[in-house]
């Protein structure tokens, strides 16, 4: 189980930056190794942010490298 939470700033214009927005996000997500002997790692994360969710999901991972 990882969980796992951010804050970025957002703009529509490069001249306008000091009008960003700050938008905080979430999410959770599991880790699974798939196949021990190759060494690969499956995930799957939902993530969530002040208007929408989304579903990611991953094969492989250079995080799990001993």
């Amino acid at each position: 189980m990882v969980g796992f939470a951010g804050v970025g700033g957002v703009w529509n214009d490069f001249e306008r930056f000091h009008n960003s927005r700050t938008i905080p996000t979430g999410g959770v997500g599991v880790r699974y190794e798939l196949a021990r002997r190759y060494g690969i790692h499956m995930g799957l994360d939902v993530a969530f942010g002040p208007d929408n969710a989304a579903v990611y999901i991953q094969v492989g991972s250079a995080w799990a490298r001993p």
